[in-house]
């Protein structure tokens, strides 16, 4: 049997970024001098202060498995319920004629986690009661770290308006001392107001639709394993495909 089960690129983080990108950028170069909305030491104060003041909030292994979460969600999509079903009543319907062994050459060729961790219990003949302890385990430690995550996300949408707000005040105390030399004012003041720009940017573009997704990805996730779940403890116990699709059918 030839079985590749593989994550498709997530087309709605893409179209979004891509009008997000469009839209806003194309806003900016309306608005007249594109380098003008450009400002290095504002980039780095609101970028650095809001990552510095989450490391604070959180630890390094937090951030960066919150980071690993958000790159997972930006580039590829949870496996459909419907697809997955699907495969689990292929699953059922090799076992039935090659036997449970079959399911460990499978589980090579399975790019999903959860499942190849499933398949490979099954293979290994342990009862469904342990089978069941050691999914729902995997369950419970991979929704904690999306929970973690959406958290730590959350947290970095919190803070860089308030880095944008602290920045703005820094380019503000920088204009009132050139008071003296009008000619510097303007521009001054364009770069302070360029933090809290910068910070509502990353807030409200970024991190917290990412937050969203994260949660959202992470939902689907528990959805799809606990369909896997209930299919893969009918396979162990040899039910028929048909009874195993009609049961899954109604998780739908």
């Amino acid at each position: 049997m030839a079985l590749s089960i593989e994550r498709n690129l997530n087309r709605s983080v893409i179209i979004g970024g891509g009008l997000i990108l469009f839209l806003v950028g194309g806003g900016i170069l309306l608005s007249g001098n594109f380098t003008s909305f450009f400002s290095f030491s504002s980039i780095i104060l609101v970028l650095g202060g809001t990552f510095g003041a989450t490391l604070i909030h959180y630890s390094y292994p937090e951030i960066k498995a919150a980071m690993s979460a958000a790159f997972e969600v930006l580039f590829y999509e949870p496996s459909e319920p419907h697809k997955r079903i699907e495969i689990l009543v292929m699953l059922s319907k090799e076992v039935q004629k090659e036997g449970p062994l079959v399911l460990e050459a499978i589980s090579s060729r399975v790019s999903d986690p959860f499942l190849k961790k499933a398949l490979e219990v099954v293979a290994d003949g342990q009862q469904p009661t342990t089978i069941k302890r050691i999914l729902e385990t995997e369950m419970k430690t991979s929704a904690d770290t999306f929970k973690r995550s959406v958290s730590v996300i959350q947290t970095l949408g919190n803070y860089s308006p308030a880095l944008g707000l602290i920045g703005t005040l820094v380019g503000l105390v920088t204009m009132m001392q050139s008071l003296n030399d009008p000619s510097t004012v303007g521009p001054a003041m364009a770069v302070a107001l360029l933090t809290t720009l910068y910070g509502a940017l990353l807030a409200n573009l970024l991190f917290l639709p990412l937050a969203g997704k994260i949660q959202n990805c992470a939902e689907d996730e528990v959805f799809v394993k606990r369909i896997t779940l209930e299919g893969i403890l009918s396979i162990r116990k040899g039910e028929n495909p048909i009874v195993l699709e009609q049961r899954l059918e109604s998780f739908l």
